[in-house]
């Protein structure tokens, strides 16, 4: 599994991911099984706190997700998601204050797992051939292992609706790549 967090990132991740398996106050074996859920979808409560039923939530964002990746933020109304997710159109309105916000707490999160699996230790002192290569396997990796979160953010990601802190995570994820590809271009092995 996909660690949620990684130590090069952790300024980057502090910003953007709440703790994960903190703040959750409940005992036995719910407690397990809500930290793994957890894992899943770490953008549960924008604090890191679970306030609310975790288990709704996480039915909220994985309707959205696959909503969001076959019909695209436009063409999926928030009743949709509701009946998808087995709950009652208000009851998304008690998680997310609309669906701007959630599809934003999705990008969010799956933008900066994407992030985690192409850039964590990378091999920016290898050749430009091998660093090339490892960015198609670990973009190819993420596609098979979350195939329906690749959709959305293929969808998603030049969108209006997306907040400023989404496109500054956007940014960041580009920056390597058009430093990659400057470098390339400088030492002749690519064209502008």
């Amino acid at each position: 599994m996909i660690s949620p967090r990684a130590p090069e990132w952790s300024s980057f991740h502090a910003a953007v991911l709440p703790p994960v398996g903190r703040n959750i106050h409940v005992t036995g074996g719910a407690a397990i099984a809500h930290e793994r859920r957890r894992c899943e979808h770490p953008l549960l409560a924008s604090d890191g706190t679970v306030t609310r039923d975790p288990e709704k939530q996480a039915a909220i964002l994985d309707a959205a997700l696959a909503l969001f990746a076959e019909r695209s933020f436009h063409g999926t109304a928030v009743p949709d998601i509701a009946a998808r997710a087995g709950v009652g159109t208000g009851t998304i309105y008690r998680y997310f204050a609309s669906k701007e916000e959630l599809v934003n707490v999705l990008y969010r999160a799956w933008k900066t797992r994407l992030a985690e699996m192409l850039l964590d230790e990378f091999p920016e002192d290898a050749p430009p051939r091998e660093q090339f290569r490892a960015f198609w396997r670990r973009t190819a990796r993420f596609a098979d292992l979350y195939p329906v979160a690749f959709r959305f953010l293929e969808l998603h990601h030049h969108t209006g609706y997306l907040d400023e802190k989404n496109r500054g995570i956007e940014a960041q994820v580009l920056k390597p790549l058009h430093r990659f590809l400057e470098k390339t271009r400088v030492a002749g092995v690519t064209r502008s």
